[in-house]
């Protein structure tokens, strides 16, 4: 048996308190079993790990980082050969001052707009005040990223604003539109 290779296209956003890392499979997924990932991170090294089962998990998020604070991440597949876990792929920022983060509340009345054969209208209505800097031509403009999957089902799709798909949204009311897949 052998191990998996290296996670592929790692990336990472801090805030003030949380980082969210994104991957894809290892190149080597086709022909090597990759049973799930361990992400791994810490002050200075990568002392505290999270065991996340399944190989179409493609991100995870980090809650209760202390602000201002440099971390090291790791990010490696497993499949459990010869108790080895694939080669680690490190990372390492900082996590956003208090004052300068962004800690937003979870969205409300989240519902399913309309479903059409091909296409699943969601609405909600976002609980955070617009800030001045988002209406700025130069600033950063809030995004929602909206996870999706069949119901009791392990397997998640993210998706978020991109060209080919449609998104909407006010400083109270937010929606997006875009094509369902069949099973």
């Amino acid at each position: 048996d052998q191990v998996p290779g290296r996670p592929e296209h790692v990336h990472f956003k801090t805030s003030a308190n949380s980082a969210t890392l994104w991957w894809e499979q290892p190149a080597n997924a086709d022909t090597i079993l990759v049973r799930g990932y361990a992400v791994s991170y810490g002050i200075g090294t990568p002392s505290s790990k999270i065991v996340i089962e399944g190989a179409d998990t493609n991100s995870f998020t980090i809650d209760r980082l202390k602000p201002a604070t440099h971390y090291v991440f790791a990010v490696n597949a497993y499949n459990e050969a010869d108790g080895e876990d694939g080669e680690k792929v490190l990372l390492s920022g900082t996590t956003l001052d208090g004052e300068n983060g962004l800690l937003l509340a979870v969205a409300t009345h989240c519902r399913r707009a309309s479903a059409k054969e091909r296409a699943v209208e969601v609405n909600w209505e976002d609980p955070n005040p617009e800030r001045a800097e988002e209406n700025r031509l130069d600033g950063n403009g809030r995004h929602y990223i909206v996870q999706y999957g069949l119901y009791q089902s392990e397997r998640h799709e993210k998706f978020g604003p991109t060209p080919g798909h449609e998104a909407g949204e006010s400083a109270a009311r937010a929606s997006m539109r875009w094509p369902s897949r069949k099973s």
